[in-house]
């Protein structure tokens, strides 16, 4: 299992984080079930020589790449770009 150095906030005052992480790693990939349990916002450091591909499960992930936004709905796969940050948002869970 390989992760970068991040930041991890919640994005309101009243909640509470509620995180599970649930993994099958590979030789040199890995399949994970995320879910933070409430809204939370992520800066990541650099990911150096891997991608993040993420499929949002239920709420949505918002990430932004330099001057581009991408709101992913459920069930969709956004591009494994290098982001500078994401919103994970609703009842979000994730497969990374």
């Amino acid at each position: 299992m390989r992760f970068c150095p991040h930041e991890l906030r919640i994005t309101r005052r009243s909640a509470t984080l509620d995180a599970r992480l649930h993994g099958a790693p590979f030789d040199r990939t890995g399949l994970y079930y995320l879910d933070y349990g409430t809204e939370v916002r992520i800066t990541p450091g650099d990911l150096e020589s891997f991608f993040l591909v993420q499929i949002p499960l239920a709420g949505y992930a918002e990430i932004t790449c330099g001057r581009e936004e991408i709101i992913s709905p459920p069930n969709s796969l956004p591009s494994p770009l290098r982001p500078e940050s994401w919103t994970c948002a609703g009842a979000t869970a994730i497969h990374s």
